[in-house]
């Protein structure tokens, strides 16, 4: 059955989910049922004449569809809704658009879902192994203990704890803003969060140094692509 705006039935115990219908449905009546205007390629693009009205619901709408995340919906069958508007092909590329936006803001806290689930003694007991034998220094996978961490998690495991490093040492975030940031990346507790955080300060001149190192060696590898590319576009067969 087409619908002209979503229907909120099926979520009105979910506050969160409602609320987003809710604004989509608003973003749908502003714009005259044609959301598609303001998509150019992969952004979306608001010209002077836009209200403020719109600015500030798209602006909401754009802040709380992570939120989608935390509740057992089958994303598909939210996301197919969609489809059974009447005008969808005026609203299909900006649908599109959000969805990938939401597939990519929740990818960090779905990949990480093993660690919210660690009680948090397990937790500390990963955290502390992998800190010590892969980020203050690098034993190589094959010492490493599967008794304490298998090498999917591990992997995992590190570079969310990288993640909240740079966050610390190179982008000098206070306590506050970091735990703040990583807890919307990962969804972790500030009893987690602080964990971390101690390891951190406890060898925050080691970490300067590995980050650093690392920064440089990032940078010269992509110096090096672009070397390789340049010479291997002169050297390339001339025709005649």
């Amino acid at each position: 059955m087409k619908m002209k705006k979503i229907n909120m039935k099926k979520y009105i115990q979910n506050s969160d989910i409602k609320k987003i219908i809710e604004l989509f449905n608003k973003l749908l009546e502003e714009s005259d049922y044609n959301l598609n205007q303001f998509v150019k390629g992969d952004t979306i693009t608001l010209d002077n004449k836009i209200s403020d009205e719109f600015i500030a619901n798209l602006k909401k709408f754009i802040a709380i569809i992570p939120e989608i995340e935390k509740y057992e919906i089958e994303n598909e069958e939210f996301w197919n809704q969609f489809k059974q508007l009447e005008d969808y092909s005026q609203n299909d590329r900006f649908i599109e658009l959000i969805k990938r936006y939401f597939e990519a803001r929740i990818r960090p806290t779905k990949e990480t879902k093993f660690i919210r689930k660690l009680d948090f003694e397990d937790f500390k007991q990963k955290s502390k192994y992998c800190f010590d034998n892969f980020i203050l220094q690098n034993i190589g996978k094959r010492n490493l203990n599967k008794d304490i961490i298998d090498e999917s998690e591990l992997i995992i495991l590190r570079k969310a704890m990288l993640t909240f490093c740079e966050m610390v040492i190179m982008d000098n975030l206070s306590k506050n803003y970091a735990f703040d940031n990583i807890q919307k990346l990962f969804g972790l507790e500030s009893d987690y969060c602080n964990v971390w955080w101690e390891y951190i300060k406890e060898n925050e001149e080691k970490m300067w140094r590995i980050l650093t190192t690392k920064h440089y060696s990032d940078l010269d590898n992509k110096i090096q692509y672009l070397i390789d590319l340049i010479e291997e576009k002169n050297n390339e067969v001339k025709p005649w």
